[in-house]
C-alpha cells in the first residue's frame, strides 16, 4: 500500500543511527533515509489487500523510509490511527508501542502484581496503559518521575 505521511517519528536510536553510534551493529550508508514510524492517509492499495482503504488515516513502519512525502508499507506493519490521538502522538505509537508491548510481556504481569514503570517518556506511558487496562484481571501499574510536569 502507498500512504501519504502526515507525521513521520524519529526515536533516540534512529539518531543513533545516523551518528554512527550503532555502527558495529547497524551501520549507516549515506545517503540514506531516516524515520521508521509515521502516520498518514492510505493513498492506495493494491487488489489483494484487504481491510484498508484510500483516504483511511493509518500509522506503521517502514524501515528508515517514513520521512518522505510518501511511502510504501507492507499491510503487516499498518495499522489504523487510534481514535482521539492527534498525527504527533499517533506517528510515535508504532515504536514506543512495540517496545512498551514488549517490556510488559517480558515480565508476564499477573493479576495482583505491581508493576513500577521507571521514568515518564512515549514507551514507559504505553507500557503503564498496557499494565492498567481495564478489566479487574489487569495488574496494578505505577510510575516514577522526576518532575512533576512531566507527571501531567
Amino acid at each position: 500500500m502507498v500512504v501519504e505521511v502526515v507525521t513521520a517519528a524519529l526515536n533516540p536510536g534512529e539518531i543513533g543511527i545516523r551518528e554512527g553510534i550503532f555502527a558495529d551493529i547497524r551501520p549507516a550508508t549515506f545517503p540514506e533515509g531516516q524515520g521508521n514510524d509515521f502516520s498518514g492517509v492510505v493513498a492506495e492499495v493494491g487488489p489483494k489487500v484487504a481491510g484498508f482503504a484510500p483516504g483511511q488515516a493509518v500509522i506503521g513502519f517502514t524501515p528508515r523510509a517514513a520521512q518522505a512525502e510518501f511511502v510504501a508499507a507492507d499491510v503487516s506493519v499498518v495499522a489504523a490511527k487510534p481514535d482521539g490521538l492527534g498525527w504527533d502522538e499517533a506517528a510515535t505509537t508504532p515504536g514506543a508501542g512495540a517496545t512498551a508491548w514488549a517490556s510488559v510481556e517480558a515480565v508476564t504481569p499477573r493479576a495482583g502484581d505491581t508493576v513500577v514503570v521507571s521514568a515518564v517518556s512515549g514507551w514507559s506511558r504505553r507500557s503503564w496503559r498496557c499494565c492498567a487496562g481495564p478489566g479487574s484481571s489487569a495488574p496494578r501499574a505505577k510510575a516514577t518521575t522526576s518532575s512533576s510536569p512531566r507527571s501531567a
